[in-house]
């Protein structure tokens, strides 16, 4: 009681408060979500949306105001983790897709642009086992009960079809999404290319190969 707002906040938040505090109100606007990193007792920093409404006197002049702030920094945190996974996603490899119970793709990264040639226009609301070989869809479909009943299924090894039509051996891992209430709602994959591997032992088993014959 007795101070002013303004002493608890950052000096950077404080000065853009105090704009908007003056130009809202000579204007007899209210403020709405103004964000503020504001200092509490213990030194520790929180993040707070404000919203302020003006109170004037009948001349007009600026009596007050009322205003309500809640603490949202654990909701900038997770919005901050979120933006980095969200870049780590997006700069991957890896083939990072993600889809509902209903199979459809929902998202679909650069990575699995490389290594299926679809783009992601071209894969976002369609069916995940379009590039899934016949072969291989009596163990996709174990691997499905097992995720959507909340295990984690790693490093399994399958193929895929490419834009091409061509067969992509791929590295698999598989993971359920939850929503706020725990509900699983979809599957993450990850698939890591094993081209290059299976071309990298084969050239070393070739090499071991041709060693051996001139031993001989």
């Amino acid at each position: 009681i007795g101070h002013s707002p303004s002493e608890f906040i950052s000096f950077e938040d404080a000065n853009y408060v105090r704009d908007m505090f003056s130009k809202n109100f000579r204007e007899h606007k209210e403020l709405h979500l103004i964000e503020t990193h504001t200092r509490r007792k213990d030194g520790s920093v929180v993040v707070l949306e404000s919203s302020a409404i003006p109170y004037y006197a009948k001349n007009g002049s600026l009596l007050g105001y009322r205003g309500v702030s809640r603490d949202i920094t654990e909701i900038k945190k997770a919005e901050e983790v979120q933006a980095l996974l969200a870049a780590i996603v997006t700069s991957s490899d890896d083939a990072v897709i993600s889809e509902g119970l209903n199979h459809h793709i929902t998202t679909w990264n650069r990575g699995a642009e490389r290594i299926y040639g679809y783009s992601q226009e071209e894969m976002i609301g369609t069916d995940s086992h379009n590039i899934v070989p016949d072969e291989e869809m009596g163990a996709l479909h174990d691997i499905f009960h097992q995720v959507i009943a909340g295990e984690h299924v790693e490093h399994f090894n399958t193929f895929r079809i490419n834009k091409a039509g061509d067969n992509v051996e791929i590295s698999l891992s598989l993971s359920p999404i939850f929503d706020h209430r725990n509900n699983i709602i979809g599957i993450a994959t990850i698939a890591r290319d094993l081209t290059k591997q299976r071309e990298t032992e084969k050239a070393l088993l070739d090499y071991i190969s041709e060693t051996a014959m001139r031993l001989k």
